[in-house]
């Protein structure tokens, strides 16, 4: 038998997805993913800063001589 809370927490997660499928949210956040997955194709890729190294932080500059 579930508790009153376990039923409280079903009842909200269908109540707030089922606003979120109603507000259109979802298809408008896949549509700017995609929307920025095409301009990252057509531009190559996405472009790194000249100092950034992998496995560093990108605000580490390396220092120029």
């Amino acid at each position: 038998m579930s508790s009153e809370k376990e039923r409280y927490m079903r009842w909200l997660r269908t109540e707030w997805e089922r606003r979120v499928s109603e507000s259109g949210e979802e298809q408008r956040v896949a549509s700017l993913l995609e929307a920025f997955r095409d301009l990252a194709e057509e531009l190559g890729r996405l472009a790194e800063p000249p100092e950034y190294e992998p496995g560093r932080p990108r605000w580490w500059l390396r220092e120029t001589p």
